[in-house]
This record gives structure tokens, sequence and C-alpha cells, in this order.
């Protein structure tokens, strides 16, 4: 059983991790999530359906009783019809359907003839005048009457026929358990039934994509070879150029080594993007994204101040830490590629600022962890709206003719590390006067791990 717990949690762990995991589990989740509609509707109306033939065969019985009762009365002028008054009426109120009981009640509701001892269910002040159906409840036990309006020798009496409730209700009780194992067994099945299912209509796309993965990574490395020889010898020539002073062949080399440079940027944002339809396990890490913040732009500045541009790193004070969980790596190449982005876009004599803050949880029984808010916000050029929802896919570019150089495949992977990362990201910008792009993570405490690694020590 051990064996069989570790290998499906291997395999759960395997999905998740492989392309399409995300596509597979939501897949399987709507299979599960129809067929539970389904059962839940079946489920209740088979319920309803035996409920509702068990309270009709009661209230045929009931009034099969009451008809029977009604004729061992009859009105003193002879109108009505059935035994004499000499007769004793005893024997009529004797059901021959197990279970009801038949009780006679006078016009202030105390039973005058009551063979099973019953005695009166209906309140004085609840007689009908007219034969109704009545569900009660008396004590512990629930019972269901029919009340029938009597009259002998002008006196006013009531018939009340009633039978337990208690059968029915257990009878219903056994149909709700076995409608519920048998929904969470169908269930069961269904789930193992729609993750098979799943991952067979996704295996052909599973083999294409990792073709063309392999593909991509085949191509990147097969690219960066001749490349990085082409930008060698392009810095060779442009070294020997540059002792023998001839400006406009330099010139000329420098265009050249910029478009490799440009190429190489393209083929490793290829080859990360490649990888970015799977979902890569993180480094279990904690990262301070204040700290990292500040390294990304002071190695920045120089680049900004070649474009003329002010960069102002903004550090946060008090507690908690902006601390997130994840992998160092890929978090300050995100924060590369959103400083880049706002310098590449913003003017000369313009500014960007960096600013990271840690909000505390909100003091409520069911509140998040926290969060990191990280922001790069500039007075750049702007983004229209309609092209703010596409701004995040790869190649796009509100700028086709690349003037300023972008790949066109920076923001696709901010967006890529962003989720893996559990965050989100909102763009607000509007023409000529910037954009502010916010990032959000879950907010991490080192003090919990401390904690959770003195457990650890103890527990050795």
């Amino acid at each position: 059983m051990h064996t069989l717990r570790q290998r499906l949690a291997a395999w759960l762990s395997n999905m998740r991790a492989a392309p399409f995991g995300a596509a597979h589990a939501r897949l399987a989740a709507l299979n599960v999530g129809v067929v539970s509609g389904i059962l839940v509707v079946m489920a209740l109306a088979i319920f309803w359906a035996d409920a509702h033939a068990i309270d009709q065969q009661i209230d045929q019985q009931l009034q099969v009783v009451a008809v029977r009762v009604s004729n061992a009365h009859h009105d003193a002028d002879g109108s009505g019809s059935g035994i004499h008054e000499a007769t004793d009426p005893t024997e009529q109120y004797e059901p021959s359907s197990p279970n009801v009981f038949a009780v006679i009640l006078n016009a202030a509701g105390q039973p005058i003839i009551d063979p099973g001892q019953v005695g009166a269910l209906v309140p004085s002040k609840q007689l009908p005048g007219a034969p109704t159906f009545l569900n009660v409840t008396h004590g512990d036990h629930a019972y269901r009457l029919y009340v029938v309006p009597l009259s002998q020798n002008g006196q006013r009496l009531f018939a009340q026929i009633g039978m337990s409730y208690d059968a029915r209700n257990h009878q219903l009780l056994d149909l709700f358990h076995t409608l519920l194992w048998v929904s969470a067994g169908m269930l069961l099945l269904t789930a193992l039934a729609s993750a098979w299912l799943a991952e067979k209509a996704l295996a052909p796309a599973r083999l294409a994509y990792e073709r063309q993965r392999q593909f991509s990574s085949a191509a990147s490395h097969e690219l960066r070879t001749p490349l990085a020889f082409i930008h060698s010898q392009l810095e060779l020539i442009t070294r020997q150029l540059r002792r023998k002073r001839d400006s406009a062949l330099l010139e000329d080399l420098v265009d050249v080594t910029a478009e490799v440079d440009y190429m190489t940027r393209l083929i490793a944002d290829l080859a990360l993007l490649a990888r970015s339809g799977t979902d890569l396990p993180l480094p279990d890490a904690l990262v301070d994204v204040a700290a990292l913040a500040e390294e990304v732009t002071q190695k920045m500045r120089p680049l900004a101040a070649e474009h003329d541009i002010l960069l102002h790193p903004m550090s946060p004070g008090g507690e908690p830490p902006p601390m997130v969980r994840g992998d160092t790596d890929r978090l300050r190449q995100l924060i590369i590629i959103l400083v880049d982005n706002a310098i590449r876009y913003t003017p000369a004599g313009g500014k960007v600022w960096v600013k990271v803050a840690a909000r505390p949880a909100p003091h409520r029984p069911f509140g998040g962890p926290g969060s990191v808010i990280f922001t790069v916000s500039d007075t750049g050029i702007g983004i229209a709206p309609e092209h703010l929802e596409r701004i995040c896919e790869p190649f796009y570019q509100v700028d086709p003719a690349r003037v300023h150089g972008s790949t066109g495949l920076g923001l696709a992977l901010a967006s890529w590390i962003i989720s893996q990362h559990h965050g989100t990201l909102n763009i607000e910008s509007e023409p000529g006067q910037g954009s502010t792009f916010r990032v959000t993570f879950p907010l991490a405490h080192a003090r919990n791990d401390h904690a959770q690694a003195i457990r650890r020590g103890q527990g050795e």
C-alpha cells in the first residue's frame, strides 16, 4: 500500500511537471466536473422520485382507511350511510394496513375512540374544515396525518388517520447513503478514466510539442556556435581597424556586431521560451527582492546614463522584508527585462523608478500570506490601450520597425517567470504619459523556515 501511494504521488508529480501538465489537469477536472453534475442531477431525481412514490403510497393507504372510518358514521337524520348506531364502531378503526392508526376526536380535539392509544396529534385550533393532509412531529417521531371532518347525530367529529414517518425517513436515509456511496465510487472511476483519457487525448499534442522543443533547443545550440565565432572575429577585426583608424569601415563593423549581438540575444530568448510551456520545478529558496532589485539597478545605471535617463531605485522600509520563494536567477532576469524595457522605451531626459514593497497579510481569519509588490514605472512613450492585452505575446511589438532593438520576447519571458512564481502582472499605461508594470508575488517569511528548521532539528 505504501509503495502504491508512493507511485501515485510520483505519477502526479511527473504529470504536473510535464508539458501540458496544467492542460491535462484542467481537461480531467472538466470531465470529472461534468460527470459530477450529471450524477448529482440523477441522484436528486432518483431520491425525489422514490420519496414521491413512498409519499403517494402512504397517502393512498390513509385515504382507504379514512373512507372506511367515515362510513362508520352518519347523520342522525339518516342522510349518511354506513353501520347503525348500535354497532360498535371500534372494529372499524382497526386498519388492515400495518403502521396505520385511526383516532376519532371530538370538536375540542380530544380523542373519544383511540384503539391504539395514539392520542391527539393535531391541536384543536388546527383541525381543518375539509379533508387535509398534515405533517406533524410528536416527540422524536414524525407522522403523516389525514384529518377528515365527520358528522354523527349532529355532533362534529374528526377522524385522525395517520402513519409514522419513521420507517419512511429511514428508508430514504438508506437510499441517500446508497446513492452517496455509488456516486463516490463512480466519481473515483471517472477521475481515473478522465486522467487516462486526457493523457491519450493530449499525447499527439505532447509529442508535437516535444519535437518542437527539441528542434528549438537543437537549432539554438547550432546557431550559437557560428554566431559566437562571428562575434569573436568581428571583435578582432574591430581592434585591428581601430589601430588603423579606418572610421568608415569601423562603423560598419560596429553595426554588424550589434546585429550579431541581437541575434545572440534572440536565440537565447528562444531557447528559454521553448522551455516556458513546461511547469519546471523551481528552487525552494528565499529571495530578497529588494536586494535583487538594488543589484540590478546598480548594474543598469550605465545603460540608463547612456540613454540620458535617471534611474531611481526605491528601497522598502519597515517590516516584513520583501521575501519571495523561488529562483534567484529567474527573478533577476525578470527585473532586468522590465527595467531594460523601461529604459529602452523612455526618451532621453526621462525617468525610470524601481520600487519594491511588502504588504503584510490582512488581519482576518482567512487572510492570505501577504504580498511583495515590485513596480517599474517610467515617463516613456506609453502603450495604447489596444496593445495592452497582447503586449506579453511572443514577438508582439508595438513598434514593428524594431527601432528600439527589442527581440519581442522579453515580456513573454517575464510573464512566464511571473506565473512560475505564482505571481500576477498588472500594466497601466497611457500614450505619451509613460507606463507602470506592477508585479505581485506571495510573501514568504524567513521566520517560518527558521522555526521549521528548529523543529526538524529537535525531531532528529
